[in-house]
């Protein structure tokens, strides 16, 4: 239990109450008025599989807190070693390391409907075996691009609208407000990233992705009814 409260508290070093290999969902649920041994606790990762490696069965070091997509869903069993045609993979140290300034979440303009668009930027070859390693096992891309299909319904229900200046602005306000408290609630990564990369598009797009967000909206500036009564 002191492990696991030392890695999940919000002050660094602690990670945070989000999973820190998807950020995408709570490690538990934290409850008002328990005591800290107390509290749910969410499941441990054997990042090397006990079942091909048990002599690292109880290493505190290939624990990890992991949420229950990642831990059950995502990684199961899957060798971080080595991949399935047998070849040696590179991995981050989840104690160490970090994926942060390597990746990217973007809207692109490539279909009839702008889409969110989640890719790899690394450093060196060697970081790009590792991001790859990461993105096989927790399937990332997938899970990260899946969230964002909704795409409209996610940048109406952080921004405004009314014009292109203000729509600017509160992008900027969501990008630094999201990135701060990246490890406080799920998906404000991913959202921190969406929001600071829309800041590099040209007025001309932003404007496009604005109307966008408008056609979503009734008349009255509230998101559409889904069934449309």
């Amino acid at each position: 239990m002191d492990h696991y409260n030392r890695y999940n508290a919000d002050p660094p070093p602690g990670n945070g109450n989000v999973c820190g290999m998807c950020a995408t969902e709570l490690l538990a649920q934290r409850q008002n008025r328990v005591a800290a041994e107390d509290q749910w606790r969410a499941p441990y990762d054997h990042l090397l599989a006990k079942e091909k490696y048990p002599q690292f069965g109880v290493d505190p070091d290939n624990l990890l807190p992991t949420c229950h997509t990642c831990n059950s869903k995502a990684k199961l069993a899957k060798d971080l070693l080595r991949d399935p045609e047998g070849l040696r993979r590179t991995c981050f140290d989840p104690w160490s390391e970090s994926a942060h300034e390597q990746v990217a979440l973007q809207v692109e303009f490539l279909d009839i409907l702008p889409i969110a668009t989640w890719t790899m930027t690394p450093i060196d070859p060697i970081n790009q075996s590792k991001l790859t390693t990461w993105n096989e096992i927790y399937r990332i891309k997938e899970r990260i691009e899946g969230e964002f299909l909704s795409l409209r319904e996610k940048l109406t229900e952080d921004l405004d609208v009314r014009d292109l200046a203000v729509f600017k602005n509160s992008i900027e306000h969501k990008a630094r407000v999201r990135l701060s408290s990246a490890r406080l609630t799920p998906y404000n990564y991913w959202r921190g990233l969406l929001y600071s990369s829309l800041l590099r598009l040209p007025d001309q797009l932003l404007e496009r992705l604005r109307a966008f967000c408008l056609d979503g909206l009734d008349p009255n500036g509230d998101a559409a009814a889904t069934y449309g009564v």
